[in-house]
């Protein structure tokens, strides 16, 4: 094990899953949430070193993007920050 905490979250419980199952293969702790409130949560209460957010979710006042801004004004935020954007769907 790496000892490295990432938090990720996604409101897509299968999405959570495949990201979650790769990171733990490659030796990291994963911590899941599956919204906003959940993340900031769990992020002060594991203090991950790495943040995966979901910009997309149905709560745009606390999506990815919010979260990220909430923890940028903490102490507790992690040095790392990253946020996926959507992949477009081709028919």
């Amino acid at each position: 094990m790496s000892g490295y905490k990432i938090l990720i979250m996604d409101d897509d419980v299968d999405a959570l899953e495949v990201v979650g199952q790769g990171l733990q293969k490659g030796g990291f702790s994963v911590i899941k949430a599956q919204n906003g409130t959940e993340a900031l949560r769990l992020m002060y209460q594991h203090r991950p070193d790495l943040l995966i957010l979901d910009i997309n979710l149905p709560d745009p006042n606390m999506d990815g993007i919010v979260v990220c801004q909430r923890c940028g004004k903490s102490a507790m935020c992690p040095s790392s920050c990253s946020r996926l954007s959507p992949t477009p769907k081709t028919s």
